[in-house]
């Protein structure tokens, strides 16, 4: 058992290990009110071609308590900061390409995200890539479910101090993936009466699974600004609902494997 943490400024672990999941625990980032917040993630001026430097990002808390109508403006300084750290490191030949088709030629974080996704999903040769991309794009797209993708996006960088940028999250960071490839599954979930949604949202479990090692049920309910830490051989079930503790709204979910201690601390002391 691990005591849980007073709510401090400096983060700390809190919770218990998951009983319905021997192999996961959560932990959480305590704050005591929005004055006392996760750090910040503050771009460079090269991040973002003609922006001041210095200037902020919102942090995985004001994502999490934005209206819809405040969704877009947030998710467009994420982007923007990713796309300029697309840019600063488009000189080497072999990356200017993957970053030309991921993020240059793309307009929005939702549009980026669901191409991103869609291409490993559609690796299997068998799923069209095209057609799921826009697919992804509708969903993600939503206010509510934009909110919770920008958010995780965020409490990754926040959180993990082996997260440099937020481009590097997008891309690689298969823990990120999996669960957003999981919040379209759980969209598609819902849709009760629709088979072809349904069967949609199991094929993206199925090939999460294969291509992340997260097997998340679609029917499952995650709170935003969660991070999937060494996202392999992580299991969640149907019935299952995680959210934050109250006034911690990051929430980080790791695996322990046999190469670290069963229990291990969720965020740095």
């Amino acid at each position: 058992m691990l005591p849980h943490a007073a709510p401090v400024a400096a983060p700390r672990l809190g919770g218990n290990p998951a009983a319905l999941f021997p192999a996961l625990f959560l932990g959480v980032q305590c704050t005591s009110s929005f004055t006392r917040r996760l750090p910040r993630v503050r771009m460079s001026a090269n991040d973002i071609d003609g922006a001041a430097q210095g200037s902020e990002l919102p942090t995985a808390a004001q994502l999490c308590s934005a209206a819809d109508e405040e969704v877009a403006g947030l998710t467009d300084l994420v982007w923007t900061a990713i796309c300029g750290q697309a840019a600063a490191a488009s000189s080497s030949p072999v990356l200017a390409p993957l970053f030309q088709t991921t993020i240059s030629s793309q307009s929005t974080l939702p549009k980026a995200l669901a191409g991103v996704l869609a291409r490993k999903i559609a690796s299997d040769g068998l799923t069209p890539c095209d057609p799921l991309a826009d697919e992804l794009t509708c969903i993600f797209g939503e206010p509510a479910v934009c909110k919770l993708i920008t958010s995780d996006l965020v409490a990754v960088v926040e959180a993990d101090p082996a997260a440099p940028e937020l481009l590097t999250v997008l891309l690689h960071f298969k823990g990120f993936l999996a669960l957003q490839a999981h919040r379209a599954a759980h969209q598609l979930w819902a849709r009760e009466n629709d088979a072809a949604a349904r069967q949609l949202a199991l094929l993206l479990q199925g090939r999460a699974s294969e291509l992340f090692g997260v097997d998340i049920h679609p029917g499952a309910s995650i709170g935003g600004a969660t991070f999937i830490d060494h996202a392999s051989g992580i299991v969640i079930g149907e019935q299952d609902a995680m959210r934050p503790k109250p006034r911690a709204p990051c929430m980080r979910i790791a695996h322990s494997s046999l190469r670290e201690p069963a229990l291990r601390r969720a965020l740095p002391p």
